[in-house]
């Protein structure tokens, strides 16, 4: 006999053994027996899963990377890398 504890832990391979072998197992649940047996039918299962999100696509821009006419660094996107450079303090 087994507790209601031990089926909820040990469901699946109980399971498997009683499809295999049609073994009856008795349940005790508040002071009540119950008997507990697996019979095959010819019903479809209807399960359903969740729907798998789709991936968006990501499209990647172009980066202009070109030289500083001023100080020949890196300059990316109309901004120079060198921080000292006066093409950056332009703007202020």
């Amino acid at each position: 006999m087994l507790s209601l504890t031990q089926l909820k832990h040990n469901i699946f391979p109980l399971f498997k053994l009683m499809t295999k072998t049609g073994h009856i197992f008795e349940i005790a649940y508040k002071g009540v027996v119950y008997d507990l047996h697996v019979q095959t039918t010819k019903k479809k299962p209807h399960t359903t899963r969740a729907k798998k999100a789709r991936k968006e696509e990501v499209t990647l821009q172009a980066l202009d990377i070109a030289q500083c006419v001023i100080c020949g660094s890196l300059r990316v996107g109309e901004v120079c890398m060198n921080t000292n450079c006066q093409s950056n303090n332009s703007g202020d």
